[in-house]
């Protein structure tokens, strides 16, 4: 089986990427940087595809590139930022900058979007195609994109 995890080089991303797997599955991590010292399931295969996410398209067309025509069975997008202090008590969405707002919906909806749409067409050569999307409850100081 492949899965691919996007936003794989800390916290839930991380877990998965180094907690999935049986011997002769492909594992592809996906993050801005390749993570040091990571430890996945032995017999498992893992690459790493290095992409910034924040630039939805430039990052959609490095990662489609980097898998396509080896097909894949499933992505799990675990990929999100916040408002800077989006779990403070001072927080006050009416003070947030245009620009904030717009980097996150660019980030957490429009790369998502982008991203399946390049890989829908190997997910659905899979017998068993899969997505899964998770939106990770991020502190104020987490901003993965």
């Amino acid at each position: 089986m492949k899965v691919m995890v996007v936003g794989a080089s800390k916290g839930l991303g991380r877990a998965l990427i180094e907690g999935l797997g049986q011997p002769g599955d492909q594992l592809i991590g996906v993050s801005r940087y390749r993570p040091d010292s990571l430890v996945n399931q032995a017999g498992a295969e893992l690459r790493w595809v290095e992409a910034n996410l924040g630039e939805s398209l430039k990052a959609a067309q490095i990662i489609e590139q980097a898998v396509a025509g080896e097909g894949l069975d499933t992505l799990i997008y675990n990929l999100g930022i916040w408002e800077e202090l989006a779990f403070d008590p001072a927080y006050d969405f009416l003070a947030d900058q245009d620009s904030q707002l717009q980097e996150i919906i660019s980030c957490n909806i429009t790369s998502t979007i982008v991203l399946i749409k390049r890989l829908l067409p190997l997910l659905l050569n899979s017998a068993n195609p899969r997505i899964i999307r998770v939106l990770p409850g991020l502190s104020a100081n987490d901003r993965f994109c």
